[in-house]
């Protein structure tokens, strides 16, 4: 078990950490998903655009906040390395229930743009919490917790669209203040019950140098296992966001689906995550191995996103839906094969270069999935094809799944003639 702030880490504190932290994420994650029904909504209530303008919108909305979290997401975890996990997540938690409310009252797109910007500042806590995690895990427990952080994710994935389906009959900025409410509790509860979890003498100094995406890049880039992994794991995310950017907008362009209907689907997607990361992940990657579990996860998202790509009918989509569930397994395995690999001290600054190449996918993947959704299903589409963007899902998991075996082959090499 790894050290607290003052000494070995007792139980009591890392359940603590471990249960603040999947609560930390919960929280967020509903916040981001919360919005995910009303937004088509709210951005064409703004504009006046066509569906298909409003998501190429949407995909510039993402990208702001990405944007955000590629430059201040190493900065965190920085800043967590040398002041510890508790003071840099409260603040930033605090901030980010302010930005929420900001974007409630956002009077116009610009605004909007605004808050989204704030949002990517604020909302740079993954890296943090993950720290945390490593913080508290051992070689027997790191895969379990972190499947259970990101199964919290998982299910905060569930309630938020749901809810914010349910909101919607007030008017689409209503999830907008659930969301700020949320997390301010979030905030509350953490300076209530969060316990500090890097040990002071763990800690390190503030380096400028460090905290920004290419010098934590290029120091982390000295264990080369991490990133191989870590390209593997950009790649699985930038199609994963298919699913997160383009989900609500071909729901409705296929199957004239509404608030409700697509708060409902991206709601079992959330519920099936939660239940294969935080509840299977510890115990199968036990029985079979970290590596082995990652790559039938891959293998299984190759065929599925194929499948959303011709999907044509509601209630097909509901059982692709179910299929796609053993998928969740790679995000926690990946991060405990990267977390693995480096010192204590180093943890907070890995968590942050993982954020920032995330963020830079975010920047990117939303654009490209939005902008290849409006081209196959505008007017003069060479070809009417809403589910393009599942059809290059399918061809960056074959990516994805290229790079994560010649990165593990590589690490076991390495090991062999240490």
């Amino acid at each position: 078990m790894e050290n607290s702030a003052d000494g070995p880490a007792t139980a009591d504190t890392s359940r603590r950490a471990i249960m603040f932290m999947a609560l930390v994420v919960f929280i967020d994650m509903m916040g981001v998903s919360i919005i995910i029904p009303v937004m088509p909504e709210l951005i064409t209530s703004l504009s006046g655009m066509t569906i298909s303008d409003a998501a190429e919108i949407g995909g510039q909305l993402f990208a702001a906040y990405a944007v955000m979290q590629l430059i201040f997401a190493p900065v965190m975890g920085a800043l967590s390395d040398r002041f510890g996990r508790r003071l840099v997540l409260l603040l930033a938690l605090s901030g980010l229930a302010a930005d929420y409310l900001l974007m409630a009252l956002a009077p116009s797109l610009l605004w909007l743009f605004v808050g989204r910007f704030l949002a990517g500042v604020f909302g740079a806590t993954w890296p943090v919490a993950n720290a945390c995690v490593a913080d508290v895990s051992d070689g027997q427990t790191r895969a379990g917790n972190f499947g259970m952080v990101a199964g919290a994710a998982g299910l905060g994935f569930v309630f938020g669209p749901v809810l914010g389906g349910s909101l919607a009959f007030i008017g689409p900025r209503a999830p907008f203040f659930a969301a700020a409410v949320l997390i301010a509790i979030a905030a509350a509860i953490g300076l209530a019950f969060l316990p500090e979890t890097l040990a002071k003498a763990d800690r390190r100094k503030f380096d400028w140098a460090r905290a920004n995406p290419i010098g934590g890049l290029a120091k982390i880039g000295e264990h080369r296992a991490v990133l191989g992994v870590m390209f593997a794991l950009f790649l699985m995310n930038f199609a994963w966001t298919s699913f997160a950017v383009v989900w609500p907008y071909f729901t409705i362009e296929r199957f004239a689906w509404g608030e409700l209907e697509i708060g409902i689907s991206v709601a079992l997607y959330g519920l099936l995550i939660a239940i294969v990361q935080g509840g299977l992940t510890g115990p199968v990657t036990k029985r079979f191995g970290n590596v082995r579990v990652c790559l039938v996860s891959l293998v299984l998202g190759i065929g599925l996103y194929a499948a959303y790509a011709v999907l044509t009918s509601g209630w097909v989509a509901y059982l692709l839906i179910v299929l796609s569930a053993p998928t969740a397994f790679a995000g926690p395995i990946m991060q405990t094969l990267m977390t693995e690999r480096v010192a204590d001290d180093q943890q907070g600054e890995l968590q942050g270069v993982i954020g920032s190449v995330m963020a830079i996918n975010a920047i990117l993947a939303p654009l490209v999935m939005t902008r290849i959704f409006k081209v196959f299903t505008s007017e003069g589409a060479p070809v009417y094809l809403p589910g393009a963007p599942f059809a290059l899902s399918a061809v960056l998991i074959v990516l994805t799944l290229i790079v994560f075996v010649v990165a593990m082959r590589k690490d076991t090499a390495a090991a062999r003639d240490a």
